[in-house]
């Protein structure tokens, strides 16, 4: 059976879909990369999270501030060079790490459950000519 699809209606099918994906999922994706960082990395800079994560200052201040609160990471002036603040993850941020990540899995399995096997695949497919296309497109040169 054909059915007839007009590209606006693929583009706001996606839009619907950007909003479920982004503003009705949990929102660790800032967190678990500042731990997952820490933890591969050891201690790193605030300016180098800044960098990994290509956030503005004030936002990377934000996140720490709150997830030094929550006791997921330790803040400390270097000894040689006060101006550098280096981030280390704690015990609890590990621990933390790791359940997210374990969401994470449980969550990406429910966004696709109503896929089987075979349209999972399809789906993969389509996504990754899009985003490849898009990309050739729509790269912006630094």
């Amino acid at each position: 059976m054909e059915i007839s699809v007009k590209d606006t209606d693929l583009l706001k099918l996606l839009n619907d879909c950007e909003y479920y994906m982004h503003y009705r999922r949990p929102a660790h994706r800032g967190r678990l990369t500042v731990l997952h960082s820490l933890d591969e990395e050891g201690p790193l800079t605030q300016s180098g999270l800044i960098g990994k994560m290509d956030v503005k200052a004030g936002s990377m201040s934000e996140l720490l501030r709150k997830m030094e609160e929550d006791g997921l990471i330790q803040r400390k002036r270097g000894e040689k060079d006060k101006r550098q603040v280096y981030v280390t993850i704690t015990d609890a941020g590990r621990d933390k790490m790791l359940h997210i990540e374990e969401v994470r899995k449980e969550k990406a399995k429910d966004t696709f459950a109503s896929l089987n096997s075979k349209e999972k695949e399809q789906l993969y497919v389509l996504l990754g000519k899009l985003l490849n296309d898009w990309k050739d497109k729509w790269e912006v040169e630094a």
